[in-house]
C-alpha cells in the first residue's frame, strides 16, 4: 500500500539502467512510498544550463573530475534544480538507484521533518561515520538525528532543504566529486546533520554514476611517500572540519568528541553506531 510522501522524493537514474529503476520501484513500494525518477546525466553529455560548473566559456571541460564524476555530481545540480524550480519549500530526498531502504522509512521521514532544526540544509540518511557523533534529537525506533565529527563520502540518500539546494548550485567550477563535496558542509556553507545508525544502505560496488571504486582502489595502491604526502596536504582540510564542528556542536560536544576520538584512537578501538540506540 503506497501512502501519500510526507516529502517529495527524487531518485537519480540513467537512462541505461531500467533494471535498476525496477527494483528502486519495488524497495519504494515495499515501504509504502512512491518517488519522481530524474533521468541521469552522462558526463559526456552534459545539458548547456550546467556547463558553466565543469568547462569554460567555450564549452570545453577543464574540471578534473572524472567523466564519471561529472555525470553523478550533474545529476544531483539537476535533484537541486528541481527543489529551486518548484519552489519546494520542504525540500526533498534525493537518491540514487542502488540503496536499500528501512521497513520504516515513512515514519523516519515524518519524524526528520518534524525534528529537524530550524535551518537545517541537509541530513546524511546513507552516511556511516567512524568516529564520534554529537546526538542532536530522538527520532523513532532508536534512530538519531546527529552532528558527524568526520562526515562520510557516502550520497546514496539525503534530505535536502530548499535553502541548502540553493547553496549546492552556488555559481563556480566543480573540482571535486559530489560525494567530497557535500561531505565538507563548510565549502558551501552548509549545516548539515546524519541519522545513526545508518538508514539507508548503498550498493557502492556497482554504481553506474559514481567512481567511488576506482578511487577506493588508487587510495589502496599508493606508497607511504605519496601517503606522507597526503596527509599534510589534507591538514588544511582538518582544521576547516575542526572549526566548522566546533560552531555547528557547540564547545562542550566538541571537546566531549574530541576526547572520545583520542581515547579510541589509543585503544584502537572503533565505534560502532550500527546498532540502534535505546530510546
Amino acid at each position: 500500500m503506497v501512502v501519500a510522501n510526507p516529502i517529495p522524493i527524487f531518485v537519480i537514474n540513467l537512462d541505461r539502467d531500467p533494471e535498476r529503476l525496477d527494483y528502486m520501484r519495488r524497495e519504494f513500494a515495499r515501504v509504502g512510498l512512491s518517488f519522481e525518477r530524474l533521468p541521469g546525466i552522462y558526463g559526456t553529455d552534459l545539458p548547456l544550463a550546467l556547463q558553466s560548473y565543469f568547462c569554460d566559456s567555450e564549452g570545453t571541460v577543464i574540471s578534473p573530475l572524472r567523466v564519471g564524476e561529472i555525470g553523478c555530481y550533474a545529476s544531483h545540480l539537476t535533484a537541486w534544480n528541481y527543489i529551486v524550480d518548484r519552489d519546494l519549500t520542504s525540500g526533498a530526498l534525493v537518491c540514487e538507484d542502488d540503496i536499500k531502504l528501512p521497513d520504516a522509512m515513512p515514519r523516519l521521514l515524518e519524524r526528520l521533518i518534524a525534528q529537524a532544526p530550524p535551518g537545517w540544509d541537509i541530513i546524511r540518511l546513507s552516511s556511516y561515520t567512524k568516529k564520534s557523533i554529537s546526538p542532536v534529537a530522538r527520532l523513532c525506533g532508536g534512530y538519531r538525528l546527529v552532528r558527524y565529527w568526520k562526515i562520510s563520502v557516502l550520497a546514496g540518500a539525503y534530505l535536502i532543504s530548499r535553502s541548502g539546494a540553493e547553496k549546492m548550485l552556488r555559481p563556480g567550477l566543480r573540482t571535486n566529486p559530489i560525494d567530497v563535496d557535500i561531505s565538507r558542509p563548510w565549502l558551501f556553507g552548509i549545516d548539515s546533520y546524519g541519522v545513526v545508525p545508518t538508514p539507508i544502505s548503498q550498493n557502492t560496488e556497482q554504481s553506474t554514476i559514481d567512481t567511488m571504486e576506482d578511487r577506493q582502489h588508487a587510495r589502496r595502491n599508493r606508497t607511504r611517500l605519496r601517503r606522507l604526502r597526503d596527509k599534510t596536504r589534507s591538514l588544511p582540510t582538518k582544521v576547516r572540519r575542526g572549526v566548522y564542528n566546533l560552531k555547528s556542536m557547540g564547545p562542550a560536544d566538541w571537546l566531549a568528541c574530541l576526547v572520545q576520538n583520542a581515547r579510541h584512537k589509543i585503544t584502537g578501538r572503533r565505534f560502532d553506531w550500527s546498532s540502534k540506540m535505546r530510546d
